[in-house]
């Protein structure tokens, strides 16, 4: 079959039109370079050169065979490139993930900034509930995820606190605590609330500072 080694003489060979000039572009004996060629003309069970006098040309096959190798070699010289891009983070896609505070409120104005330093890098955004976040990060759909509280994470996952945030009681101006500068957790216990779906930190994070106080939300 053929291998990159034989690409890799023939090119040379027919880049140059001659054995020894590929044998010294690439450091080797002639005799190598006919044995790789001879090697290659079996295998595709046709001439790749002709020789007239002391000149080599390609034949019809060689030609051929030429124009996808360089194709070949070019595109290898591309993917080299593009993966030395990836590694300078200059070129790529960058898939993201948040709950619905950080993705709608502080991410948009982030990526902007974001985008305006990497242009070349496509970042996309998913938005969900904490517990679907981390479940798409731990299963590498995506590569980073921002939620809105501190949970228990599978322990192959990294989990580094970024910002702090408050959250407030906020009341109709009707409510009896219109005009109070705060209430007691206890207060809470007879209220209706509205709440965000099961799965999103903010509720996590109340119901679970309600349960420190022996409070269950219905």
């Amino acid at each position: 079959m053929i291998n990159a080694n034989h690409l890799k003489v023939f090119n040379s060979v027919a880049s140059n039109l001659s054995f020894s000039g590929a044998a010294e572009e690439l450091y080797t004996s002639q005799s190598s370079v006919s044995t790789q060629i001879k090697r290659l003309e079996e295998y595709l069970a046709i001439s790749l050169f002709e020789q007239l006098g002391k000149k080599i040309f390609l034949t019809e096959a060689g030609t051929t065979l030429f124009f996808y190798s360089q194709t070949i070699f070019s595109l290898i010289d591309e993917g080299v490139y593009a993966i030395e891009e990836l590694k300078g983070c200059h070129k790529g896609r960058l898939l993201l993930g948040a709950s619905t505070t950080p993705g709608i409120y502080l991410l948009p104005r982030i990526l902007g900034n974001f985008k305006s330093i990497y242009p070349e890098i496509v970042p996309r955004l998913e938005i969900a509930n904490s517990q679907r976040i981390v479940e798409m990060v731990n299963t590498n759909r995506l590569d980073i995820g921002i939620i809105g509280e501190e949970i228990t994470c599978p322990p192959e996952l990294y989990v580094e606190p970024w910002l702090k945030d408050e959250l407030f009681l906020v009341v109709p101006d009707t409510h009896p605590w219109v005009n109070k500068a705060s209430v007691h957790v206890r207060d809470l216990e007879n209220e209706q609330f509205i709440f965000r779906e099961r799965g999103s930190s903010t509720r996590s994070i109340i119901e679970n500072i309600l349960a420190n106080h022996g409070l269950k939300v219905s």
